[in-house]
């Protein structure tokens, strides 16, 4: 009995697929052209299929045909949810909250229990803070990385950067026109984590806070905080099988 998890993001899509307890996971390119060969080289059958999916409708009505076609079962798509496991979301209405800032919260509420910050570094940062009693106090989203750089050299003209090196971004002070910006880029970040951290730490008395940081850029963002931090990669995937899971 194989069951398939998709986390599909604005770039990039990974998977993990459950045998029996048996775990294999990795990154498939799901743009709708190709997703029939995609998914089938995951495996060649599978009895479930959960997605979370930032993309628009269109898309998901388009997996859903697909996933119908090639193994003769409905998807299961992720929204998020008033509560679930203890924890609450902060929007009035829930489904306005992104579905993978809410499974990477749920995921690192269940494993920890105690107030969290939790940054998703992805095309967007989301930072959202949850409490001792697990009530999502609320969050920001901020331009990514690349994003960011981005928009400051279309708004410059004289700023000019190439993104070959930007996973060598540290918190120095740089040295030349690149560093300054990559560097610029990284120190920005740094600072809204920091931030978000000191927020949750006066709002939590009790003291015991928790960094947990996901997304594609997250890894090289735990390297460089001074902070603290826990780095998952496959949080939001780890969120999607407890929310099927549990609810």
């Amino acid at each position: 009995m194989k069951r398939l998890y998709l986390d599909i993001g604005n770039t990039r899509a990974k998977w993990l697929l459950d045998e029996g307890g048996q775990f294999k996971r990795g990154l498939v390119e799901l743009n709708g052209e190709h997703d029939e060969a995609a998914l089938q080289a995951i495996a060649s059958d599978v009895c479930f299929v959960a997605v979370s999916c930032v993309k628009g409708d269109e898309y998901v009505s388009s997996l859903a045909s697909t996933v119908e076609r090639l193994w003769g079962v409905a998807i299961s798509v992720a929204v998020t949810l008033a509560n679930q496991q203890g924890l609450t979301c902060a929007y009035n209405d829930p489904t306005r909250l992104g579905i993978d800032r809410w499974l990477v919260m749920l995921a690192a509420w269940d494993r920890y229990k105690k107030p969290i910050c939790v940054v998703d570094c992805g095309s967007a940062i989301t930072i959202d803070l949850v409490s001792s009693s697990g009530l999502h106090m609320g969050g920001y989203i901020l331009p990514g990385l690349r994003i960011g750089v981005e928009s400051l050299l279309r708004g410059t003209d004289k700023v000019v950067v190439g993104f070959d090196n930007l996973n060598e971004a540290t918190l120095a002070l740089g040295q030349n026109t690149t560093e300054a910006v990559y560097n610029g880029a990284m120190f920005s970040l740094n600072a809204n984590v920091l931030a978000a951290m000191e927020s949750l730490r006066e709002r939590s008395k009790e003291g015991g806070c928790v960094l947990m940081l996901t997304g594609g850029d997250g890894r090289l963002v735990s390297e460089l905080t001074t902070l603290e931090s826990v780095y998952d990669e496959d949080l939001v995937l780890h969120g999607l099988k407890l929310y099927f899971d549990t609810n």
